[in-house]
């Protein structure tokens, strides 16, 4: 039987713990974490299935969007603007320059 990554995790935690859904899941949500930048990427390049609904596709899309802004600590309507105003201009910097912005906000958080 082939074992995916999710049942190898699962046997990590005790048995007794995996009776909790709420455990469960965060503790597969710890392992799994992706950072806000993967996020972000994953909304930008999402392309719907053909055997997909534009319902489902949007709830999907939707959730990425969530996710991003749940990373990011966006708790307000101000601070998802400036997150998505800074993303774009973050966009047309040259590689060099995104660097040097990169480094000096990872130095001043």
């Amino acid at each position: 039987m082939n074992v995916g990554p999710s049942n190898s995790l699962l046997a990590k935690p005790a048995k007794e713990r995996l009776d909790k859904n709420v455990e469960v899941r965060d503790y597969l949500l710890r392992e799994f974490k992706q950072t806000a930048e993967q996020y972000c990427d994953k909304f930008r390049t999402a392309v719907k299935s053909l055997t997909e609904t534009y319902t489902l596709f949007g709830s999907y899309v939707k959730k990425l969007f969530l996710y991003y802004l749940q990373s990011r600590k966006a708790k307000t309507l101000e601070h998802v603007i400036d997150l998505v105003v800074s993303d774009r201009n973050k966009q047309t910097l040259s590689l060099a320059c995104l660097r040097h912005v990169l480094s000096t906000r990872n130095r001043l958080l």
